[in-house]
């Protein structure tokens, strides 16, 4: 995992988890840009920073142009996030706080 970045609070659009941090899958440190996609760590929704850093659902037509390597990757990340929430429990309380 990459360094962590932080952004304008946003809720995920499918279950309203508050996001306020991000951090690049393949280790880079770059910062997220519109355009880049995430998964909630609440839901597991695949999500897209549009601008200002907001994160929007993604449209059929964004999952159907998404490279497929892309959506390899964000389906490990949901593998995992829901995982975790088997073995230990869901993110957060109800107001989004770790």
């Amino acid at each position: 995992m990459g360094d962590a970045h932080r952004f304008r609070t946003t809720r995920c659009p499918h279950c309203g988890y508050p996001m306020d941090v991000a951090s690049n899958a393949d280790a880079s440190k770059e910062a997220p840009v519109p355009g880049d996609y995430s998964v909630c760590l609440s839901c597991g929704a695949f999500l897209r920073f549009g601008s200002r850093l907001r994160l929007s659902r993604l449209t059929k037509q964004q999952l159907e142009d998404m490279p497929a390597d892309m959506l390899l990757e964000l389906g490990r990340i949901r593998a995992a996030v829901l995982l975790a929430h088997k073995t230990i429990g869901p993110v957060g309380d109800e107001k989004g706080h770790l």
